[in-house]
């Protein structure tokens, strides 16, 4: 029998999906959490294994209504390439196709705006052609971990086709909260070129998570892929003048205020109701946003 609210959350032992898990138990969800270790807190029931053993994802997802997937490797240096893409896109495929054969109607998963090649190009000749970068932005994929999600993506896709369940990949950058982003903050307002290829993005932890529970909220039909991110940039960097600087081949389609971030989340903010609440800001952490953050760009096309 399945429980309307009952939600698998893959991956729940790390700190986004601890975030993620809470949320949705505050959301009203009962949260059947799945990691290689247990979850710490935030989690109803607690399964403990491979979501690539399909024997495992079945009974993970048996009764369950809907599924966040966020288990992964989290980048392509931590792990040798063969092993980063093995990891990663048997699982994705064994847990969601196991969802949607039980009969679960949405499946919200973790993609990365890595996706987009620039994150961990080997040189810089992988560049975004044009800022703000949003959903049609061309991929450039140039390595592994970009390569695993960009199968998630086509999966997810896929599912959305064959089984109608509703799919939702949250493209998501650099993702922290408290002394963490504080760190990374201000070591970006000091020298900001090392974070040059993720164009200076990120998303507080618990915009994160907010993003997963509306989702699952939205009401959506089919699959969709969404960019999440604070509307502020990393450090409260000057995008436009950084891309002058260090790329100066990128069009500028719509002026960047001074702070603001190069990613437009005009979609997500249509389609599931997204606005970040929370932002470094000016060597600050706090609630978004100061008073003229929000700008054009930030409602949708």
């Amino acid at each position: 029998m399945t429980d309307e609210r009952l939600v698998v959350v893959s991956g729940a032992a790390g700190a986004v999906g601890g975030a993620v898990a809470e949320e949705l138990r505050e959301a009203g969800w009962r949260v059947r959490g799945v990691d290689l270790r247990p979850a710490a807190h935030g989690v109803d029931e607690m399964l403990v294994g491979d979501c690539g053993n399909a024997e495992f994802a079945e009974r993970v997802v048996s009764g369950a209504s809907a599924l966040v997937h966020l288990a992964a490797q989290p980048s392509p240096d931590r792990l040798r390439p063969a092993r980063t893409f093995l990891n990663n896109v048997p699982a994705s495929f064994t847990l969601c196709h196991a969802a949607a054969e039980e009969g679960i109607g949405v499946i919200v998963a973790a993609s990365s705006i890595s996706i987009l090649g620039m994150a961990y190009a080997p040189d810089d000749s992988t560049v975004v052609p044009y800022v703000p970068v949003d959903e049609a932005t061309p991929l450039q994929i140039a390595d592994t971990y970009a390569l695993s999600k960009g199968v998630d993506e086509l999966m997810l896709g896929m599912i959305a086709r064959r089984f109608g369940a509703t799919t939702i990949a949250l493209r998501m950058p650099f993702v922290a909260t408290g002394e963490a982003l504080d760190g990374w903050g201000r070591a970006v307002a000091a020298d900001p070129a090392p974070r040059t290829g993720e164009l200076w993005s990120y998303i507080d932890t618990r915009d994160a998570a907010r993003a997963f529970v509306q989702s699952l909220d939205a009401g959506l039909t089919g699959a969709h892929v969404l960019t999440v991110a604070s509307s502020a940039s990393l450090g409260s960097v000057d995008v436009e003048q950084l891309l002058a600087r260090h790329l100066p081949t990128v069009e500028i389609r719509e002026r960047i205020p001074a702070g603001r971030s190069a990613y437009s989340t005009a979609l997500a903010a249509q389609r599931i109701g997204f606005s970040a609440r929370w932002c470094w800001c000016g060597g600050t952490l706090g609630r978004e946003q100061p008073s003229g953050l929000h700008t054009s760009f930030d409602h949708a096309p």
